[in-house]
């Protein structure tokens, strides 16, 4: 079962990637605009960074009788920069193929966001030199 999982998962990786592709070619012989980028991506990044801080913000300050507003500003900022993709990448093509990538774009930069914030950690964990931790009082 685990070979076919790891086939599985290759498999939709690979579909993912030749999709992400066509899109690409497609949008850039008809728009001259490439619609899978860098920087979509990390405005994109960005965005749903605020909108997750925002909502554990808010339900804190739910449960905690709290100020809800603190919260709400950073969901608005993180719900105006994801927004704000989409605005552009309507603008630089036409209104239904932007939509309907958009809404492509915006699902599979949720895990490719949640893959990039993992891979930034272990990054950071490897520059500071992190030595593993002995437990000696057993």
């Amino acid at each position: 079962m685990i070979v076919l999982g790891i086939i599985g998962f290759i498999a939709v990786g690979l579909l993912l990637y030749w999709l992400v592709t066509v899109v690409n070619n497609y949008s850039y012989k008809k728009y001259k605009y490439e619609f899978f980028n860098m920087q979509n991506f990390v405005t994109t990044a960005i965005g749903y960074a605020f909108l997750f801080f925002g909502n554990n913000w808010y339900m804190d300050a739910l449960k905690a009788n709290g100020d809800l507003l603190n919260g709400g500003i950073l969901i608005g900022i993180g719900a105006v920069t994801v927004l704000y993709v989409v605005y552009l990448n309507i603008k630089r093509t036409d209104l239904l193929f932007g939509l309907l990538g958009s809404l492509f774009q915006l699902i599979l930069y949720v895990a490719l966001t949640l893959g990039a914030v993992f891979a930034l950690l272990i990054v950071m964990a490897a520059l500071s030199e992190t030595k593993p931790v002995y437990n000696l009082n057993k």
